[in-house]
């Protein structure tokens, strides 16, 4: 929901342009291509979304839904002006500094509305398998709408129904839920790693 409190949600925004970035070793000296996961972004979290962007560089950049998290514009329509004031800052931001960009349209964003925004971002439908480097990746906004066969499982929207984890492949699949964090994932290697995010969450 939107702040109630305006001076809640600025010291959040400026907590945002100081808070740490923590970039692995591996991802500071990468020499492979790399793919970014992020999603369910806040707006006062933008300013260290760009911070991040700008630091890993990625070759490749996924957002799997709800691109101004606290506007419910799936249910609230007086979310919706501020919703359109909001996202266009981060299709630039992710278009500037990412060289491929993917977007999983979530319950709370409005798909016509980005897709006239944007330049060089590809729309995704979610549940889609999409050849990345090689890589079979299926995209979607919600665990429990995943019906399909891949290698890595790019989501995220909340932690409700997801008994994956990161860390622990199942049969070789790999799950990323960006509510716990935004993860890094090597396309040569298939290597990958989770970071911080800006609430200082890690993924499970």
């Amino acid at each position: 929901m939107p702040a109630k409190n305006g001076e809640g949600k600025l010291i959040k925004k400026l907590l945002s342009f100081i808070r740490p970035i923590h970039i692995p070793e591996s991802v500071k000296n990468r020499k492979r291509e790399v793919l970014l996961h992020i999603g369910d972004v806040s707006t006062w979290g933008y300013p260290y979304i760009k911070r991040l962007i700008k630091k890993i560089k990625p070759d490749v950049l996924v957002h799997t839904g709800d691109l101004a998290d606290e506007y419910k514009v799936g249910r609230l329509s007086e979310h919706i002006p501020p919703y359109k004031k909001a996202v266009p800052k981060l299709l630039k931001i992710m278009e500037k500094y990412a060289i491929e960009v993917y977007i999983v349209p979530g319950n709370n964003d409005l798909e016509d509305f980005i897709t006239e925004n944007i330049t060089k971002s590809k729309i995704v439908q979610a549940n889609t398998v999409i050849d990345i480097y090689g890589i079979p990746f299926l995209l979607c906004h919600r665990v429990m709408d995943i019906d399909g066969d891949a290698e890595f499982y790019l989501y995220g929207h909340g932690p409700t129904g997801d008994t994956h984890n990161f860390y622990k492949p199942e049969n070789g699949k790999v799950f990323s839920n960006v509510f716990y964090a935004p993860a890094v994932i090597f396309l040569k290697d298939k290597s990958y790693v989770g970071l911080k995010n800006y609430n200082g969450g890690m993924h499970k």
